[in-house]
């Protein structure tokens, strides 16, 4: 439950996973129960189609949006975190590197290191602001590269050379990502024109029928 509360607050969501998970349940046992009365041998399908409901939901409605949300922040991140490399390299403080940093670039991730400023704003301390950061954002690369800064801040350690190489791999994982999705456009074109070919068949066997 604790690990589904999390994902759900990764996704920017503000719902209880409580709620989630009676809602799924009840949704899965109108559909066994409309599926055994309303089917033949509804008694074997029935089960077999509520179990999957329950468990496909959470991955549609939570993981495949919090997955592509991840895509997304990696991608403005290599831009931002760029932007917020040079302002540290040039000897600016956290703080001014990412004010700096969300002046110059407006995407999604740059207003949430705004919120960082922001939060420093109304009393709480950066390291407070950082973790409250860290809790909104799914990627395991920023993630680390906001607990590089945490870590900064407190010691005053240099923590370039530890930015630069979660840069170099987020970098390397989005690649990877791009390339995945490039080389299944093929196959996913092919599944199509199988399954519109195939309701095809099915439509003119009934036509001629």
């Amino acid at each position: 439950m604790k690990k589904l509360q999390r994902k759900i607050k990764l996704l920017g969501i503000n719902y209880d996973a409580n709620i989630f998970n009676s809602l799924r349940l009840v949704f899965s046992l109108i559909l066994f129960f409309y599926l055994i009365f309303s089917i033949k041998y509804g008694y074997i399908i029935a089960p077999l189609i509520a179990i999957i409901f329950y468990l496909l939901s959470e991955y549609v409605v939570i993981d495949i949006p919090l997955r592509n949300k991840i895509i997304n922040m990696e991608k403005e991140g290599i831009e931002y975190v760029s932007s917020l490399l040079l302002n540290l390299k040039n000897s600016k403080s956290i703080r001014v590197s990412i004010k700096n940093s969300s002046r110059v670039i407006n995407s999604d991730l740059s207003k949430e290191f705004s919120q960082v400023i922001n939060d420093t704003k109304i009393g709480l301390t950066l390291e407070e602001s950082l973790n409250n950061l860290s809790e909104r954002i799914p990627s395991i690369f920023l993630q680390n590269i906001i607990l590089n800064l945490k870590e900064s801040d407190k010691n005053g350690t240099n923590v370039i050379n530890s930015i630069e190489r979660q840069l170099e791999a987020m970098e390397q994982h989005y690649e990877e990502i791009v390339v995945g999705k490039n080389k299944s456009i093929p196959i996913i074109m092919c599944l199509n024109t199988i399954l519109f070919l195939s309701l095809m068949i099915v439509f003119l066997f009934y036509i001629i029928k």
